[in-house]
Parts: C-alpha cells; sequence; structure tokens
C-alpha cells in the first residue's frame, strides 16, 4: 500500500503578526551566526497533521465544517518556549476559538503557537530565548 502524503491545515496569521514574527527571526540568525529549521517558513499556526490517499478530498469536509463558524481574531501575548524541543515561538492570548475550530474538525490541539525557531541546539536556544524575551511584542 502506498503511503499518503501528509498534509497540514494551517491558519496564516494577520499581516501585523507574520510581520512580527519575521522581524523576530532575524536577531536569532544574527545572534547565533546561522539559520535554522524554520527560518524560512512563513508564519502560521498549525491546527493538525492529516493523511490524505486522494488529492485535498478531506479539505472539502474541512471546508463545510469551518463554514459554520464565525469569524475569530489571533492576539499575540509574548515570546515564549517549549523547552523540551528548544522551541522559540509567539504565544496567543486568546487561543479558545482555534481550539474549538480544531474540535469542530473532529481533532484536538495541545497548545495553538506560531513558531519562530524549532530545535535549536541548547546553547543557541539559550542565547536567543534570552535575548528575545526581552523585546516588547
Amino acid at each position: 500500500m502506498k503511503i499518503p502524503p501528509n498534509r497540514f491545515l494551517l491558519i496564516a496569521p494577520s499581516n501585523r503578526v507574520t510581520e512580527c514574527a519575521t522581524f523576530l527571526k532575524q536577531p536569532i540568525r544574527k545572534l547565533i551566526g546561522h539559520t535554522y529549521e524554520s527560518f524560512y517558513s512563513k508564519p502560521h499556526l498549525t491546527l493538525f497533521q492529516y493523511f490524505d490517499f486522494h488529492n485535498d478530498s478531506q479539505l472539502y469536509n474541512y471546508e463545510e465544517r469551518i463554514s459554520c463558524i464565525e469569524p475569530f481574531h489571533v492576539h499575540v501575548e509574548g515570546v515564549k518556549a517549549f523547552y523540551n524541543n528548544c522551541t522559540i515561538f509567539l504565544d496567543l492570548k486568546y487561543f479558545h476559538d482555534v481550539c474549538t475550530l480544531v474540535e469542530q474538525l473532529g481533532r484536538s490541539i495541545n497548545y495553538p503557537h506560531i513558531t519562530i525557531a524549532k530545535n535549536l541546539p541548547p546553547k543557541d536556544f539559550d542565547l536567543a530565548f534570552t535575548r528575545l524575551t526581552k523585546v516588547p511584542i
């Protein structure tokens, strides 16, 4: 049996949030002296990963479920980190709307966030996170 391709359902944040996340990636690169995983990734909020045997057929199902959800805003509260995998991210102030959306799609989400840098070496992580926590958002 052929393994289905990985697909990710994402939310694109507003231009302002995208600009903020993109801006924060630059000082990390300068500080640690090299690019890193997620440096070139466009800022986004991953809802979940799914597998699809048929070209995007699942998207029609999701589109139908999403159509009955009221629009909402994504507000950034600051910079936080997942220490277990040395990931720095923008924390969301009110993420219950995101969780509700994911539940409507029959899934769950642990902690909605917008990644800035992920899987950094510990030394780079400590340097970057210490610096970014001093930057007002």
